[in-house]
Formats: C-alpha cells, sequence, structure tokens
C-alpha cells in the first residue's frame, strides 16, 4: 500500500514538473533574449513608449515577462528580481501569448533601463 501511495505521488509531482515546464516554453523563458524577442519581433515593432513615442523595440531588447500588479502599481521579473515599473512605461493592450513583455536595456545590471511594459488588457 505504502509503494503505491509513493508511486502515486512520484507520478503526481512528474506530471507538475512536465506541466511547469511547459509552461516555461510558452513563455519562452527558457530561450535566449534574441529568441524570445524574435518569436514575437512584428508585434514589437508597432509598439511605442507612451512618453515619447519613440519605438518600444531596438531589435533585441523586448521580451516575454512575468508581472503583477500591486498597490504602488506594475511590478515585473526581470532575471529573478521583482521591480517596480516606471510612470509611463506601462501600455495595457492584446498580446499574442496573452502574457506581458518587457522592453528594456540592462537587465543583467543592477538598474536596468525600462523602455516599456506591455500588459495584456485588463491585467491591471
Amino acid at each position: 500500500m505504502l509503494k503505491t501511495v509513493i508511486a502515486g505521488l512520484t507520478l503526481i509531482a512528474s506530471a507538475g514538473l512536465c506541466l511547469a515546464q511547459e509552461m516555461i516554453d510558452h513563455h519562452g523563458h527558457d530561450q535566449t533574449t534574441q529568441d524570445q524577442h524574435a518569436k514575437f519581433h512584428g508585434f514589437y515593432l508597432g509598439l511605442r513608449q507612451p512618453k515619447s513615442g519613440i519605438s518600444c523595440c531596438n531589435n533585441q531588447d523586448c521580451r516575454p515577462a512575468f508581472h503583477r500588479v500591486t498597490p504602488t502599481g506594475i511590478e515585473v521579473e526581470i532575471n529573478g528580481v521583482w521591480r517596480s515599473m516606471p510612470q509611463g512605461t506601462v501600455i495595457e493592450t492584446e498580446t499574442p501569448d496573452q502574457g506581458a513583455h518587457w522592453c528594456g536595456i540592462g537587465e543583467n545590471s543592477g538598474a536596468p533601463t525600462t523602455y516599456c511594459v506591455i500588459i495584456p488588457r485588463g491585467n491591471t
């Protein structure tokens, strides 16, 4: 009986890991930045920074990202760190994968620069 329970729990855990990996693959988080950008490049080309009107896209600086809404605004996870997004960078629109996207540079530094944050309509 105990072996059956352990086998069942192992199967459930394995299925959960597979599902988690599938979700990661769907959102492109396991790919390089260039691969992530290339997948949605056509979508990024039409986006403009809300304050300046300058393109959000510089051919490699946009990618899928996790976001959350907090009492103080939108936060995006950049390289494992949740960062508050500056005022005037958030674009709420339909996205091709129903997920959020971040456009910016310096994601490997302590202070990345955000050009645009694109979140699916109705997620604020």
